[in-house]
């Protein structure tokens, strides 16, 4: 029951991401979320902007205290992936984090405080996408200028 309602919030807050962020982007920033909540580590020049330590600690606290929150990241991590088209998206990840997500929340009261956690860490992604796209920009006036 929970899984049905998450992945209702799931599609509204990839859609507003994808609305709002230009796709080449989206589709870099999704493949570092993908990878977080998957265990491996970010690229160096990632891990160093705020915005992902924020992710990383969300993430890192969800795994140690809130199982329930950390299913719905990756859930809305790899449908997110799934969404934009990145090769290394897999349906079948969607599915189990939500399945289980069904299995260790039978409390539909518990549903309110996984939802704002997810729109929490949508919003810290989203965050991280802008980020990445005014460094992007930086570095190319920087290479503009150096020219």
């Amino acid at each position: 029951m929970i899984a049905s309602a998450l992945r209702t919030e799931i599609i509204r807050l990839t859609s507003r991401i994808c609305d709002g962020n230009e796709r080449g982007q989206l589709a870099r920033c999704s493949g570092s979320l993908q990878r977080l909540v998957r265990g491996l580590t970010a690229a160096a020049n990632e891990e160093t902007l705020p915005s992902m330590r924020a992710l990383v600690a969300l993430f890192e606290r969800s795994e140690r205290d809130e199982p329930a929150e950390c299913l719905a990241y990756r859930a809305f991590a790899e449908h997110l992936a799934a969404e934009i088209g990145l090769p290394s998206a897999d349906r079948d990840r969607i599915e189990a984090a939500l399945d289980s997500l069904d299995e260790r929340v039978a409390d539909p009261r518990q549903l309110a405080p996984v939802r704002r956690a997810l729109t929490t860490f949508a919003e810290h992604f989203d965050r991280f996408c802008q980020e990445v796209s005014r460094a992007a920009r930086r570095s190319a006036d920087l290479a503009a200028s150096a020219a």
